[in-house]
């Protein structure tokens, strides 16, 4: 019995961002597609009538049209004595050759006896008649993920498997294109493959787009503030809010108070680089110019998050009263947004 088998994906393409996982349902179709001959094979018997007394040193076939892959057989049919067959009761050899196919062939019968010389004899293997006996009648179709699908038999006729299968999710490390390889397979009794189909699914995973922009340090910015020869490249991008609004929140409006924040001046405009609030507000700033004028504020997102949590509820009056641990946070942020707009940590620094 001849077998089929098709697997078909819901969804061949797929694209799905890092982190994302999407539901591809696959359907596999198993069926027979009838009856295939093969395993030809000619069985037969060489005999002779009873010659008492006479022995038999061999007995064989041959096996035409010449040139035949099997060749002659020796037979072995047993005898009283060593290598002889006992001719006194009639003898009967069986014999078995494995053809390729169906084309009629003529079989030659040879006793030789140790006195009387041979006696041949002639049969025609005609498969017109052959008797036939059918294999694979029923099948077992497995598929990579779910195992096991069940057991399919000719008399039901074609039958079809739909599973659904989660793919992904992927890390932004796996970024490009994947693969997702899987089989399904119709396999007999005996575990051989009758048949097989693939159904991969081809995954986008997205990249995250690459840093844009550039960053520029606050220096740059306090000298760009309209004050001196340069142009103002500040005035454009206000207002920028240090904070999150209400509170102790600082609104930067003008280019003015701007310089003041960049030089470490602080929300109460008194010089003071030791204080740490006055270093946040400065390289807050800085950031936030950075962004308005076109980098990625991703890299640091998260800082910007904080500190503008913790200047909502406090300004440069606040510093000496902060805990150590305070300190240190407001500390560790403004060095993180120094790093940002000096070009070390996410998007190059401009060449200016």
């Amino acid at each position: 019995m001849a077998w089929n088998i098709s697997k078909v994906a819901s969804q061949p393409t797929l694209t799905l961002a890092p982190g994302q996982t999407a539901t591809e349902n696959y359907t596999v179709t198993v069926g027979t597609t009838g009856l295939t001959d093969s395993s030809w094979a000619i069985d037969g018997t060489v005999s002779s009538d009873a010659e008492p007394g006479l022995f038999a040193n061999e007995v064989d076939t041959l096996l035409t049209p010449p040139g035949f892959a099997g060749g002659s057989q020796t037979l072995s049919c047993g005898g009283i004595f060593p290598g002889l067959f006992d001719l006194s009761s009639p003898l009967s050899c069986p014999y078995h050759y494995d053809v390729p196919d169906a084309t009629t062939r003529a079989v030659d019968g040879t006793v030789y006896t140790t006195t009387a010389g041979g006696n041949s004899g002639h049969a025609t293997a005609d498969f017109s008649s052959a008797s036939v006996t059918p294999v694979d009648k029923c099948v077992t179709v497995t598929d990579s993920y779910p195992g096991m699908l069940g057991t399919v038999c000719a008399a039901d006729g074609s039958h079809t498997y739909t599973y659904p299968w989660t793919i992904g999710p992927y890390t932004a490390s796996q970024c490009g294109q994947a693969q997702v390889d899987n089989s399904a397979i119709v396999t007999n009794s005996n575990n051989d493959v009758l048949g097989q189909d693939d159904g991969p699914v081809i995954v986008t995973v997205q990249c995250p787009p690459p840093p844009s922009g550039c960053a520029l340090t606050i220096g740059y910015w306090k000298n760009h503030a309209g004050f001196g020869p340069q142009a103002d490249a500040v005035t454009p991008l206000l207002p920028i809010l240090l904070g999150n609004g209400g509170g102790k929140s600082l609104n930067v409006t003008t280019a003015a108070l701007a310089v003041q924040l960049l030089s470490f001046n602080g929300s109460n405009n008194v010089s003071a680089s030791s204080n740490g609030i006055n270093k946040l507000y400065g390289q807050l700033l800085g950031a936030k110019l950075d962004i308005k004028s076109g980098a990625s504020g991703a890299p640091v997102a998260s800082i910007i998050a904080a500190a503008d949590a913790f200047l909502t509820t406090h300004n440069s009056t606040d510093w000496a009263g902060l805990s150590k641990a305070d300190k240190a946070s407001v500390l560790a942020w403004a060095d993180g947004l120094d790093n940002y707009n000096n070009g070390l940590a996410g998007v190059p620094h401009c060449n200016s």
